[in-house]
Order: structure tokens, then C-alpha cells, then sequence
């Protein structure tokens, strides 16, 4: 996992994303939760002139969920929160290995897909 991570960075000087170009800002570690258990690595932002939200490109291109979540993990999550009460879903997660997601956090996964699939944005 952590070798797909690091070919979906980028070290470029600059990024042009829907028409916005993103100066490199820095790198800084990052922690993504996939079904194969937390992956750290260091990844590179980006932020427009005159600062504001930092930008991570590897985000964007894996489609990753609330900045943490693999599309993977986040779909197992929704389908455990669609089947089952959160406490059980939560448990049965833990039990199986694939994650450890919270209650809270089972919750806030389908509307944060739901939102990157509207909007695009993370």
C-alpha cells in the first residue's frame, strides 16, 4: 500500500487543479487507513498564493475520504453502518481486522462520500 501511495504523490513545483494553480508548500506525514491497517507517509501540499486550505494531490487522485479514508475502507464502512446498528458494525470491524472505525466515525463516512461525490472537494 505504501508504494501505491507514494507513485500517487507528487513533488512538482506547482499543481493546476480545475483550472487553479497550487504552489508546493510542504511535506508533511500523513496517515491513511486502509483494509491492510494504518499507512504513514510523508506527502506534499500544495496552497494557492495568499495562503488558505492546503491542497494534497495523492488525495485527490486515490479518492480518499475525509483526508484519512481509502474508497475501500470507506464502502466497508458504509455497508457495515447500512446493515447493522453502529455499535455492532463498529465491533464487527474490529473483530474481522479490516479497520478500526469509530462509532462517530461510521456516521460521518457516507455523508463525506456523499459530499465528494457532489462537490468534488474533500
Amino acid at each position: 500500500m505504501r508504494e501505491a501511495f507514494e507513485i500517487a504523490d507528487t513533488t512538482t513545483s506547482e499543481v493546476t487543479v480545475s483550472g487553479e494553480t497550487w504552489g508546493f508548500q510542504r511535506v508533511y506525514t500523513g496517515s491513511y487507513e486502509t483494509t491492510f491497517g494504518e499507512v504513514s507517509l510523508a506527502r506534499s501540499t500544495y496552497q494557492r498564493s495568499g495562503k488558505g486550505r492546503a491542497l494534497i494531490p495523492l488525495d485527490l487522485r486515490l479518492g480518499i475520504v475525509e483526508g484519512r479514508y481509502t474508497p475501500l475502507v470507506s464502502r466497508i464502512a458504509n455497508r457495515a453502518l447500512g446493515s447493522m446498528p453502529t455499535n455492532e458494525g463498529e465491533a464487527l470491524l474490529k473483530e474481522i481486522g479490516v479497520c478500526m472505525l469509530s462509532r462517530s466515525t461510521l456516521h460521518r463516512l457516507p455523508q463525506a462520500m456523499l459530499r465528494l461525490r457532489i462537490t468534488g472537494s474533500l
